[in-house]
């Protein structure tokens, strides 16, 4: 198989309101689809699922695996 490059920008958003901001530069760039990596306390608090809920009212499919530990390590980053 052919090898391809492509380069692809990262855009950071902060400040106040920028998850909003966020989700609706995600819904204006045509994605439909997305995964929300988090702790599981942040699932059980019902945070990512309000995240989860405000990205589905904007058409975007989400799944959530909180999996991964509070400041993960270098050794445990690759379970994701």
């Amino acid at each position: 198989m052919a090898s391809s490059t492509f380069f692809i920008p990262s855009v950071n958003v902060i400040g106040a309101d920028s998850l909003t901001d966020a989700m609706n530069m995600m819904a204006d760039y045509g994605f439909t689809r997305t995964l929300i990596v988090t702790d599981s306390m942040l699932t059980k608090l019902g945070m990512a699922g309000d995240v989860q809920k405000a990205l589905e009212e904007r058409n975007i499919f989400s799944v959530i695996y909180d999996g991964t530990q509070p400041n993960p390590t270098t050794e445990t980053s690759p379970q994701v």
